[in-house]
């Protein structure tokens, strides 16, 4: 009897959101998200579907829809916003088509900050670190793999 196998994983992780510092010292803004989807799928005698997607990793980002970052620093400033994110799309199929897929749609370290006053000195990170990957395996079908990062 043919069985398909098909699994989705989707997931947004965000991190410090709409922030209002103000500060009259030394100001440090430290953030760190790390976003991982997994979605493996593997029969024998159907098709098989793997689909992980991504869609928001943001270390410090605005809320959706929401107000915007302002930070005010009457001394020195460090700001850093690291984003990891991984996503994996595998999909294994004995006889039946093979179809896997890997999407990450927004990612970033440093986002939507839309006043910035500092006194002293600014040091200043964001980063994205991004790995997508879409593997597909069939032995008696077509097998395809597709990764993609739409925004960075």
């Amino acid at each position: 009897m043919p069985t398909t196998a098909t699994t989705t994983d989707t997931i947004s992780v965000a991190g410090l959101q709409s922030l209002n510092l103000s500060s009259a010292a030394d100001a440090t803004v430290q953030a760190t998200t790390t976003a991982t989807s997994n979605a493996e799928a593997s029969s024998v005698n159907d098709a098989s579907s793997g689909t992980s997607t991504v869609s928001l990793n943001e270390a410090i980002s605005a809320a959706s829809g929401g107000a915007n970052n302002t930070i005010s620093s009457l001394g020195d400033g460090l700001i850093s916003g690291i984003a990891t994110t991984t996503a994996l799309g595998s999909a294994e199929s004995v006889l039946g088509a093979a179809t896997a897929g890997a999407t990450v749609a927004t990612t970033s370290g440093i986002s939507d900050i839309t006043s910035l006053s500092v006194g002293g000195d600014l040091q200043a990170l964001g980063k994205a670190i991004n790995s997508i990957t879409g593997a597909a395996d069939s032995v008696g079908a077509a097998a395809t793999a597709t990764s993609s990062l739409r925004v960075c």
